[in-house]
Formats: C-alpha cells, structure tokens, sequence
C-alpha cells in the first residue's frame, strides 16, 4: 500500500492524509510515540527513528519515497540469517543493514511483530503483524475500512483518513472511538480527492 500506482484496491494512504499528520502531530501522543532522546550529551534533542518494510522501489514517487525524502527513514532489510563460520550469529542485528541471510515476508512479518511503536495502513499483512505483537507500546491504525479494528486493544490508537480524525483511542462508556484531533481545513487534491491542510 506504500507505492504509487494507477490501482488501489484499498484507499491510498499517504503523507497527506495519514502518514503526515501522525507523525508530525507527536505532541497529541501521550509521551511522544515517535521521539527519542538523542544519545549526544551535548544537545538535549530529540530524534525520530522510522524504518520502512515495503517492496516499493524507494527512488520511484509514492509514500516510500516521502518518508525517506520528508522524515530520514530508512528502508530496513530484515532477513533470517545464516550462520557464519562457526554457527554464531549477531543476536540483534542492525535492521537496516543487509546481512548475509535470506530475505523473506517471513523475516519483514516477524520485525513487524517484534517493532516497538507501528504505523500500519490498510493491509492484512501489517494488520496481522500488529495484533500478533505484543511488545508494541503503541500501534497506530485505520478507524475502519476491510480490515478489522482492534477496538478493544488499549495500545492502539485509531486514525479515520476519510473523516480527517486522528488520535483516537476507543471510549467504552460511549461505544465509539474518540478522537483527539480532526482536521477541519481541506483542499482539493490533483485526483479529486480531499486532502488535509
């Protein structure tokens, strides 16, 4: 769902109606979901650490592209590696470095399931990896559409591209999600479509 193309079978989500506005509204974030503390002493900044796992072609237009040209991601490379010489493998490999091993949707499913913070679109691919996680502190996911939605899940918090809505977290008193944030100001995109402000 990351790379730019004439078909879609689900909706499009990109840095403008979903990507952007989650990953720059971190100040809506209990405990900024994306921020990390630098680990120069010298300045007291904070930094974001974003890997992609998708198939597209990083250097072609579509939202791959935007995240490493708008926000320094880097494509990571799992793979399921191989043991060296003497059977001893790293135990935490950098994942955005290639090793000598096998890639495989295995190996991208299973850094999936072990991230810390995810940023998922429409697909039953990440939405599996998601629900199957259990060290994620946080899990950022469509409000609706055909994949199911976790409602009761409390470390997953809800965002409606179609409505403009973001940060929501399910209310069980009112039966429904509860956003923290809509964007109210709309522009008409090249496609047609709205696209927030």
């Amino acid at each position: 769902r990351l790379c730019h193309g004439p078909y879609h079978f689900y909706r499009y989500y990109d840095i403008d109606n979903y990507f952007g506005p989650v990953l720059d509204d971190d100040d809506d974030a209990p405990g900024g979901a994306f921020t990390t503390t630098s680990t120069s002493q010298k300045n007291n900044t904070t930094r974001r650490r974003i890997r992609i796992i998708s198939g597209c072609d990083p250097s072609k237009d579509g939202v791959v592209k935007d995240l490493i040209d708008q926000y320094n991601a880097t494509l990571a490379h799992p793979a399921v590696l191989l043991p060296r010489g003497g059977g001893q493998q790293p135990r935490h490999p950098d994942p955005t470095k290639k090793h000598h091993g096998i890639r495989s949707i295995a190996a991208d499913f299973l850094y999936l399931a072990r991230a810390t913070t995810l940023v998922i679109p429409e697909s039953t691919f990440s939405f599996w990896a998601a629900f199957l996680n259990r060290r994620a502190r946080t899990v950022h996911a469509p409000a609706d559409g055909p994949v199911p939605v976790p409602y009761l899940e409390p470390n997953y918090v809800f965002h409606d591209i179609k409505r403009r809505a973001y940060w929501g977290r399910f209310n069980r008193t009112s039966g429904a999600i509860a956003f923290a944030q809509q964007r109210k100001k709309l522009k008409k995109h090249a496609g047609g479509d709205d696209t927030a402000a």
